[in-house]
């Protein structure tokens, strides 16, 4: 495998973001996805709720960007 992912970025209300980890879903299937590819460990989830704070987080260098 040439690309592992290892940080999943999820850009998702705070309600929605508290039904998927109550809920349980996306973690088991991340878990399972991984067991069954024979890998070693999943990914890390982040939630934000908003685009501007997905692009800090996957830009650390992204507030030069920023407008005064």
């Amino acid at each position: 495998m040439e690309f592992r992912v290892r940080d999943v970025l999820l850009v998702s209300s705070l309600y929605d973001s508290y039904i998927l980890e109550e809920d349980g879903q996306l973690a088991e299937n991340l878990d399972a996805e991984y067991y069954q590819l024979n890998l070693s460990y999943a990914p890390r989830i982040t939630q934000v709720s908003t685009a501007e704070s997905a692009w800090r987080r996957s830009r650390p260098d992204a507030s030069i960007w920023s407008s005064p």
